[in-house]
């Protein structure tokens, strides 16, 4: 929940994706399944009562209320999909693609430009775009790597 309020408090990134008739918020942003899934797995058992957290409150002089009783996330959101496409309205999609999305790190902004060109990148452009989510970090074996 941090890194998706930052990036819609703090990134410069939120400027491609401003909503058309609503100059405070963001549509659309594409968000990588396995974010959604990471938070959604991250928060199963978590208490929420609204389903989505931009309009599903009461609002009176004293703040925001939950309408609703408060349930586990999982008893509230199907998966990490339906969390990131309706907690916080249509401010996010998740991407089929694993390239074309955001990971709320500090790939995203090598990766941006490759989202921002659509249809009209050429192969070897995914492939680069991808390459630093889908390397080990420096020292870290990968699954299929054994000790020697």
């Amino acid at each position: 929940m941090k890194k998706i309020e930052c990036f819609y408090q703090c990134s410069p990134l939120t400027a491609h994706w401003g909503h058309p008739n609503i100059s405070v918020a963001i549509q659309s942003v594409p968000l990588c399944r396995t974010f959604c899934d990471g938070w959604f797995e991250a928060c199963r058992s978590d208490l929420v009562c609204v389903h989505n957290f931009l309009t599903d409150w009461t609002y009176d002089e004293s703040g925001n209320h939950c309408k609703n009783d408060c349930v586990p996330f999982d008893k509230m959101f199907v998966n990490g999909t339906n969390l990131c496409e309706s907690s916080w309205g249509s401010s996010f999609v998740v991407s089929t693609s694993p390239c074309r999305c955001l990971d709320m790190t500090e790939t995203d902004a090598k990766v941006i430009t490759y989202i921002l060109e659509g249809e009209h990148s050429e192969e070897s452009g995914e492939e680069q775009a991808c390459k630093p989510r889908l390397q080990d970090p420096p020292g870290k074996k990968g699954p299929d790597q054994d000790d020697d």
